[in-house]
């Protein structure tokens, strides 16, 4: 489970009141405070706009906001105080004073951050900095090669479409999930070289200095294998002698063949509290390949008295370049006595 961050409430907190405005959001929410029932319209206003703060500031918690993700209740926010503020001389002469220079300097920078020609300062724009000259950098560092990015969805889509190529997006196993994990467009790379780039924080290879100013570095992965689609399925555990034997099934539920003895060397993690319990090859199956629509199986023991009980297990698949296959999260129904 993941651990409370305060830093995550904090942030969503703030993020919400300069998305409401960076001067004016105090003076919307206190308004919003003032807002009184009078139909059925303003009570669905209101519930959808308490609805969304509430739920996702119960969800920051455990987990980071981004701050747009608040963006559809804006239209009804303003809704709610518009007639509020107008009717209220002081505070709409205090929003107009506060809002009017905040709108110019935004503009001002939206004009910043779409030009290249004005020099990036910083990291101020660096997610927008010269993209389309860096895709076409990196597809020329490829040499004819399929790309594929580590960790950055957007750096895969910015690829796609300056180039007009496709790409491969690879997730370690800590990153988060997008809407790349709902597509299969691994496929797209199965069985060829892949020029593979990483962030500088991955600690790569041949680190550069790209043309947006930002440190990468790139592998090379000889012989591309995907290891989505390989469906991880646990069993109940058996308890013998204070130990309990766990039973793991891997279905391969793709079109194509996953091979176990593979140049990626891929293998099944047991993870527990973030702590890898043990680390499985899949050729120990005895088979050098699961074909589409096979079953392989693996067990491993453990120790009752190592065991934590009420945590559940992380059971992932990779490879050696650390690739995330299929990822799961299961808390196994223990027996209460042996076999």
């Amino acid at each position: 489970a993941k651990p409370f961050r305060l830093k995550h409430v904090t942030d969503y907190l703030l993020n919400q009141l300069i998305m409401a405005g960076p001067l004016t959001g105090v003076l919307l929410f206190w308004k919003l405070s003032k807002f009184r029932i009078k139909n059925e319209f303003d009570r669905a206003l209101l519930v959808n706009i308490a609805g969304f703060y509430i739920i996702f500031f119960l969800f920051s918690f455990k987990n980071r906001i981004e701050a747009h993700w608040t963006a559809a209740i804006m239209p009804m926010l303003m809704i709610v105080t518009y007639h509020l503020i107008k009717k209220d001389s002081g505070i709409k002469l205090w929003f107009k004073r506060l809002g009017l220079p905040v709108i110019i300097l935004l503009m001002l920078f939206r004009i910043y951050l779409a030009i290249d020609a004005i020099p990036n300062v910083g990291h101020t724009k660096i997610t927008f900095y010269q993209r389309e000259a860096s895709a076409l950098e990196i597809k020329k560092m490829a040499e004819g090669r399929k790309v594929g990015f580590f960790n950055n969805y957007a750096a895969v889509s910015n690829y796609i479409f300056y180039t007009g190529d496709s790409a491969v997006h690879l997730s370690t196993p800590e990153y988060r999930y997008s809407q790349y994990d709902l597509w299969n467009e691994e496929k797209y790379a199965q069985g060829e070289s892949l020029f593979a780039i990483q962030p500088r924080h991955m600690d790569p290879p041949f680190l550069t200095r790209m043309v947006t100013g930002e440190m990468k570095g790139y592998i090379i992965i000889e012989k591309f294998q995907s290891l989505t689609g390989l469906k991880i399925i646990p069993h109940k555990p058996e308890l013998q002698n204070g130990t309990y034997s766990f039973k793991i099934e891997l279905h391969n539920t793709t079109r194509h063949t996953i091979y176990t003895r593979h140049v990626s060397e891929p293998v099944l993690v047991i993870m527990q509290n973030n702590n890898i319990i043990t680390e499985i090859p899949l050729h120990q199956s005895n088979k050098p390949a699961i074909a589409p629509g096979e079953k392989v199986t693996f067990h491993f023991s453990l120790e009752k008295t190592k065991l934590n009980q009420r945590e559940p297990f992380v059971l992932y698949t990779r490879s050696k370049e650390n690739i995330r296959g299929e990822m799961i999260s299961v808390k196994p129904k223990y027996p209460r006595s042996e076999t």
